[in-house]
């Protein structure tokens, strides 16, 4: 008998199901450490397998929140907490005027906080609803968390909040730029382990 080779395929599906294989759907660093009176700048961006679709309109963002210590209520089956931002809603100015939110829907999720607080140590959560437009609509929740470290005031001051953040890929992953752990509501929490280093 004789087979004949098959010819290599290639097919990328956008349709009810891929959301599942991206998780989580974006890169931050698994803990920070900052100073009181410092700025914070939490790097965020989105994975490429959800850059495409958002591009090509085939997924939205419906909603991005940013919190301070989140926690799950279980009677409204959503997050609270301290929200630090959320797109398309008011935000009380005692936090706004501290807080920016550098990003966008589509590529950049990034947070700033000037003057930081000590009463703001704890874990910064990133809530973010996704929707797929499909011909059968898929919808998929995520909450990331990352892991913040206030200490006390440096000897020499710190660098002022810039407005942008500069990233790059460095030649060998160093062991703090590490995924964090990523719920997703359906799902029992995801590990990554692509890393990233990010500068001002």
């Amino acid at each position: 008998l004789h087979f004949r080779p098959l010819a290599p395929i290639s097919v990328t599906l956008l349709l009810p199901g891929f959301l599942c294989q991206c998780e989580p759907p974006v890169e931050v660093p698994e803990s920070l450490i900052a100073w009181t009176g410092a700025c914070l700048s939490i790097p965020c961006l989105y994975r490429s397998c959800v850059l495409n679709p958002i591009r090509t309109k085939k997924l939205t963002i419906s909603s991005l929140t940013w919190y301070l210590n989140p926690g799950y209520d279980f009677e409204k089956k959503d997050f609270n907490g301290t929200v630090l931002y959320k797109h398309n809603a008011t935000i009380s100015p005692a936090v706004t005027e501290r807080v920016r939110f550098l990003g966008d829907l589509e590529r950049d999720c990034s947070l700033q906080l000037s003057d930081l607080r000590a009463s703001e140590n704890g874990t910064y959560g990133l809530r973010l609803i996704f929707s797929s437009t499909a011909q059968k609509p898929e919808e998929k929740k995520w909450m990331t968390k990352i892991n913040v470290n206030v200490m006390g005031k440096r000897e020499s001051p710190g660098l002022p909040c810039r407005n942008r953040l500069k990233t790059h890929s460095p030649p060998h992953p160093t062991p703090w730029g590490v995924l964090p752990r990523t719920e997703q509501d359906s799902t029992p929490p995801a590990w990554g382990s692509r890393r990233r280093v990010y500068t001002h």
